[in-house]
């Protein structure tokens, strides 16, 4: 009897370790995220085979960027990206806007942790 309950202790203190190492590491995104700035026009937008991590190419200017910033992002705004798209992510929210054929779309990207993060901005 006292074997099941160790056990089940232990199971306990293993899950709520968990849920704090991973409440720190969405945090740590989201604060990444919201230090990003993304504007151009997407070229692709891939689940790389190797490691299927959601990635996007798009043009900035005269570059040609690659973006892994959708890797764990939840809100499926990755899955809508097509080629074509004019995107716009601006530094210090978590905003996201795209453009297809003239019709503006607006999602606000979600990590998993929403501390101090600002409201939308219009």
């Amino acid at each position: 009897m006292n074997s099941i309950l160790f056990f089940i202790l232990l199971i306990l203190i293993h899950v709520g370790f968990s849920s704090c190492v991973s409440k720190q590491s969405l945090c740590d995104e989201t604060r990444e995220a919201l230090n990003e700035k993304i504007e151009g026009v997407v070229i692709e937008a891939y689940l790389n085979e190797f490691n299927h991590a959601k990635t996007i190419l798009y043009c900035s200017g005269y570059d040609t960027l690659s973006s892994l910033f959708f890797v764990n992002e939840r809100s499926h705004v990755f899955s809508q990206l097509q080629a074509g798209d004019s995107i716009l992510k601006i530094k210090g929210t978590l905003d996201f806007y795209w453009i297809r054929d003239g019709n503006k779309s607006y999602e606000r990207l979600d990590y998993g942790c929403n501390d101090n993060v600002k409201k939308r901005e219009e």
